[in-house]
């Protein structure tokens, strides 16, 4: 099974390489709309070389160079000077004639076809967010704004031109007699990713930019292999977890930490599909894809912590259900039980009752200084306060009486370990996650009661203590005190060990 999982690891691994190297062979064919009319007009301006003739004899002048009307004069001289009389000859010529004597067999006169139409469509879109999704690929996303589509072989829409460029790189077409502007397609035998231009080319030679996906036609299939790839590697936590959640054993006790975990785990996936979604759907970086990145990763952290921490709570759960050397195991009456939660429920109300009566009074003294110190409408402050104590009042009274509700509902039992308690459909535990077993007595009464107290980590280093308590069926005094003394007794070793 081990030489299954690594193959499998190393296979996608090779796929992966595989798709990320690929190159798209020779050759590219490039369309763009071309202005032969524009191409005409060049030819009678000055061009760079004039230009700079034209700053050296006006500073030999003494000609400044605000005086615009001065510099044109010498500048159009030195153009008229530098031009033959054959390029006179051809910006004089009518735009047919020029057309058809500069470009030569070069030249196609075509009548539009469907095919022709489609693609004198895609280019007159200025914008590529505007393009038909079948053409996006074939263009650069951030450098668009009329610019070149990019076609291989197989999917130059116009392959029955293809024979054209036996002998030739480059043609020109003209539709419906209109000379003035037509297409451009070129043959590329070499070209290059933009950073590879960038790094490798001259910045002044023609660029030979690709987008990468007709650099790279398998690169659209690298996120699903990395996703592939991951399943893979965490496959054997995936199965640790699927024997934690699903256990083929009969259970007493239904395990309510199984429940959190799934949702965890498959909170977990969603996030970490997210993160991918941005790669596999293209969403652009800067128009959200880098914010679902950011907070996928940030909730995949989060969840993942938790699925570790609720599988980890499953797993002791079905240890101590599951284990013959338990300390004990307690079944109850249901008058017996229902006594107990009302007990229960009573202690815990009076507790927080205490607690909320003390912060309440805590929060209105704060916030009365606030009132008097400040001039201007305390509405929102005063609203502010009495919404923070409703909150502490659901949590010290609402959230106890939903606890006791369920707990009367569960099975009447419990486990004790000493690893933890299983009382109905509760679910204590001191050995992990950074709880830790304090102390453990009884507090005898008419339903005397086996306390236990474990602190767990708070935020900031802080512990904080809570108090569980669990009933002593009638007969069951000596065992109770049996318990006690085994729990201090084996966790004290513990202790001292770590």
């Amino acid at each position: 099974m081990r030489i299954i999982y690594f193959a499998s690891l190393v296979l996608i691994a090779a796929i992966y390489f595989f798709f990320n190297t690929y190159r798209q062979s020779p050759p590219i064919y490039v369309i763009d709309l071309y202005s032969f009319s524009y191409e005409q007009e060049s030819l009678k301006l000055p061009n760079n070389n004039d230009q700079e003739k034209m700053y050296d004899i006006a500073k030999e002048r003494g000609i400044s160079v605000r005086n615009h009307s001065a510099r044109g004069k010498l500048l159009d001289s030195i153009k008229e000077s530098r031009l033959p009389d054959s390029i006179r000859f051809l910006a004089a010529l009518p735009i047919k004639e020029y057309v058809e004597k500069t470009k030569g067999d070069s030249l196609l006169i075509l009548k539009p076809d469907d095919e022709i139409q489609s693609v004198l469509m895609v280019k007159n879109i200025k914008y590529y967010n505007n393009l038909p999704d079948n053409f996006k690929k074939f263009a650069f996303e951030s450098r668009y704004n009329n610019g070149p589509l990019f076609f291989p072989e197989e999917n130059f829409p116009l392959k029955q031109y293809l024979d054209k460029f036996k002998n030739k790189n480059k043609l020109y077409c003209i539709f419906d007699n209109q000379f003035e502007t037509g297409l451009k397609i070129e043959k590329w035998n070499e070209f290059f990713s933009r950073n590879e231009e960038f790094y490798q080319r001259k910045l002044t030679q023609t660029s030979r930019a690709v987008p990468d996906f007709i650099l790279h036609p398998f690169s659209i299939y690298k996120n699903y292999v990395i996703g592939l790839f991951f399943i893979i590697l965490l496959s054997p936590v995936f199965l640790s977890a699927k024997k934690k959640l699903f256990p083929n054993e009969k259970r007493n006790f239904r395990n309510t930490q199984r429940i959190p975990a799934l949702i965890f785990i498959i909170l977990t996936c969603l996030s970490i599909f997210s993160i991918f979604s941005v790669f596999i759907f293209e969403i652009n970086i800067a128009r959200g894809g880098g914010a679902m990145i950011f907070l996928g990763a940030f909730f995949a952290l989060i969840f993942l912590y938790l699925s570790f921490y609720y599988l980890g709570r499953t797993s002791v759960f079905d240890r101590i259900q599951s284990n013959d050397n338990n300390l004990t195991l307690w079944n109850y009456s249901d008058s017996f039980w229902k006594d107990f939660v009302e007990h229960d429920l009573k202690e815990r109300i009076q507790t927080n009752t205490k607690m909320l009566v003390l912060v309440s009074f805590l929060t209105i003294s704060i916030f009365s200084v606030i009132i008097i110190l400040n001039d201007t409408d305390n509405a929102l402050i005063i609203y502010f306060a009495i919404g923070l104590i409703i909150i502490l009042a659901f949590f010290a009274i609402i959230v106890p009486r939903i606890q006791a509700n369920k707990l009367s509902n569960s099975k009447p039992a419990c486990v004790i370990s000493n690893d933890g308690v299983i009382l109905g459909t509760q679910f204590h535990t001191w050995t992990s996650f950074g709880n830790r077993f304090e102390d453990a007595g009884i507090e005898y009464g008419e339903q005397s009661i086996l306390f236990i107290i474990y602190t767990y980590q708070g935020r900031r280093g802080v512990r904080y203590d809570y108090k569980l308590n669990i009933p002593i069926p009638y007969g069951e005094m000596d065992k109770a005190k049996e318990v006690v003394e085994i729990l201090k007794k084996d966790n004290k070793i513990k202790e001292m060990k770590s």
